[in-house]
């Protein structure tokens, strides 16, 4: 069930990393000012029109009709009452998060709780992770993970709803499949089949499930239960490889694409600059945190490229190090040997996991490695002799034209 849950969890923030733009397509509903009259659409489920319900709210004298947004919005806050007309995706990051108004794209929730309100209208797929899930309005497809899931009567899912979490509860109707991995489940609704497709759903045990609730088949599959798994001297073994071939694999890749930083890199590591990557690692990762921070609040989707390549920096910065250091000991060595370097680099590499992994001190070691890491790529992206080139003063080049001339 947990396991369930984080696969969902990665796929959601996929999903909301690379999904920054609108879905609505010619031919689609699009928002329109909200009046008395009674909205009229297809109840066909395969023509791609969201059933709406007849009771649609009333403007009165005293109300201003809210405007209707033209772009995807974002919403970062401890609580949100989000009641916008919205055509374009919402992505929405709060500790309460209400929603009671119409989004004509997807709607991207995190949260501790999310409650879907009556007459509010998602007009594709919902994305929502959050502790507890109240869903009371309309939208099309359902993709959640939580511990407490609670659909209410008057709610309705136009397509799939798939879901991970601890409990369920569906007093609502969804129009086709259910897709459920639980640990407990209710369906129950007065007015016949609650699912009008198939239901699928894994549990630790089968549940006595009203055949009036679902139109379609019930499908049940056994949870396996995760039973802890002691890691053995084989699978520490292995993992430990891992790490040193990425390592040297990421070498063997700077060697042949990127020699310039090689060789640069191994001038800072073997000479004052040593002390300043130090400090330019601790800075750096304090201005990346607070930029990236800073950013999900002013511009949110700048703010996903920088966190995907403060992780990228992050994964770099033990290779990196490596690289360093095996490019000063081969320069302090007069080493210029391909094969003689490669083999170095494998050796440091070793070396370092080896001392990673020394119980109580090998944090220390990692942090090295880290912070070291992330000031040699600060260096040489500041680096401004490396950007200019250096030149030969004028000194020098008087000295080596003299003995030209006595000659």
């Amino acid at each position: 069930m947990k396991k369930f849950q984080k696969v969902l969890l990665i796929a959601l923030i996929f999903v909301l990393a690379f999904t920054t733009f609108a879905f609505a397509t010619e031919g689609e509903r699009q928002i329109q000012p909200r009046t008395s009259e009674p909205v009229v659409t297809s109840a066909n489920p395969d023509d791609g029109i969201m059933p709406i319900s007849d009771e649609v709210p009333v403007t009165t004298g005293t109300e201003e009709m809210p405007e209707i947004i033209y772009k995807d919005v974002f919403r970062f806050d401890e609580k949100i009452e989000f009641n916008d007309l919205v055509d374009g995706n919402a992505f929405l990051f709060g500790n309460t998060v209400h929603v009671s108004g119409e989004i004509n794209g997807s709607a991207y929730i995190f949260a501790n709780e999310v409650v879907i309100e009556e007459n509010s209208y998602i007009y594709h797929s919902l994305y929502v992770f959050a502790n507890k899930i109240t869903m009371n309005g309309v939208c099309y497809d359902l993709y959640g993970a939580c511990n407490e899931f609670q659909m209410g009567e008057n709610s309705y899912v136009y397509r799939d709803l798939n879901l991970g979490c601890a409990s369920v509860e569906i007093l609502g109707y969804v129009n086709r499949n259910a897709n459920i991995a639980t640990d407990s489940l209710v369906l129950n609704h007065p007015n016949g089949a609650t699912i009008l497709g198939d239901l699928n759903y894994t549990a630790p045990r089968e549940f006595v499930i009203d055949e009036q609730a679902v139109a379609g088949t019930t499908t049940f599959r056994l949870e396996k239960e995760d039973t802890e798994k002691v890691e053995t001297f084989g699978d520490i073994l292995y993992d430990k490889v891992l790490e040193v071939i990425f390592i040297f694999v990421v070498f063997l890749l700077a060697m042949l694409l990127a020699p310039k930083f090689v060789k640069r890199s191994g001038e800072y590591a073997f000479s004052l600059k040593l002390v300043h990557a130090l400090w330019i690692g601790v800075v750096a990762t304090i201005v990346l945190f607070f930029l990236d921070i800073t950013l999900l609040f002013l511009l949110p989707k700048l703010a996903f490229v920088t966190i995907l390549l403060t992780f990228a920096g992050i994964i770099l910065t033990a290779p990196v190090f490596g690289i360093a250091f095996t490019s000063a000991i081969a320069n302090k060595a007069n080493m210029n040997n391909f094969g003689l370097k490669v083999l170095l680099s494998l050796g440091l590499s070793v070396a370092m996991i080896l001392l990673v992994s020394i119980p109580g001190i090998g944090f220390i070691f990692g942090s090295a490695y880290y912070i070291l890491g992330l000031g040699f790529i600060v260096l040489y992206l500041f680096d401004g002799e490396r950007r200019k080139g250096k030149k030969v003063p004028e000194e020098k080049k008087e000295e080596i034209a003299k003995p030209e001339e006595t000659k």
